[in-house]
């Protein structure tokens, strides 16, 4: 039996720039759009979606709603970087089916951002919990998608300090599949 070729729909792209509860419910929505409309399609005849990545981070819950909504997605979601991928927009980027990163793209990890305000002793101790979780989540969903090690994430938490990837080591690390150099055919 020849394998059907995937039917073309005109936009299935999305672009992502700051990670907000309402980009995330944009994109979470996208998703769920396109997994709908293919619900009759096999795998092989869906059109990726297209999640175009320009990104400095954001909230962490909704970040983790992107990366939920991706990795449940019977239709393949690719995530593309132009320019920058940073903090939450790095998992992001991440958990794409397949990984694509601009050859003059930036991303970066830290350790997440965790607020707390002025509110009983009590109180803050349910906050650091809370962020030691959210961050445990983000370092085994970046581990498991990459070949980065909870050793090379340490040291950037532990020193406090920024760790910026080009786009070749993102490929080195498995962040990316493909260097896009000349084209933006995908």
């Amino acid at each position: 039996m020849v394998a059907k070729k995937p039917i073309p729909v005109p936009n299935r792209s999305i672009s992502l720039s700051e990670v907000t509860q309402q980009s995330a419910n944009e994109i979470i929505r996208f998703i769920y759009d396109i997994n709908n409309e293919d619900k009759n399609l096999t795998l092989d005849q869906r059109s990726p979606i297209k999640i175009l990545i320009n990104s400095d981070g954001g909230d962490v819950y909704s970040g983790f709603g992107i990366v939920e909504a991706i990795r449940n997605s019977e239709t393949p979601v690719y995530t593309i970087c132009h320019g920058q991928a940073q903090s939450m927009a790095l998992l992001v980027l991440a958990a794409g089916y397949k990984r694509f990163i601009g050859a003059y793209s930036t991303v970066m990890y830290h350790e997440i951002s965790w607020e707390v305000d002025y509110q009983p002793r009590k109180h803050h101790k349910q906050e650091l919990a809370e962020g030691n979780r959210a961050q445990e989540i983000y370092d085994s969903l970046l581990i498991e998608f990459t070949n980065v090690n909870h050793d090379q994430l340490n040291i950037h938490k532990d020193s406090s300090s920024y760790w910026y990837i080009s786009s070749e080591d993102a490929l080195r690390y498995h962040i990316v599949d493909e260097i896009l150099e000349n084209s933006l055919a995908i």
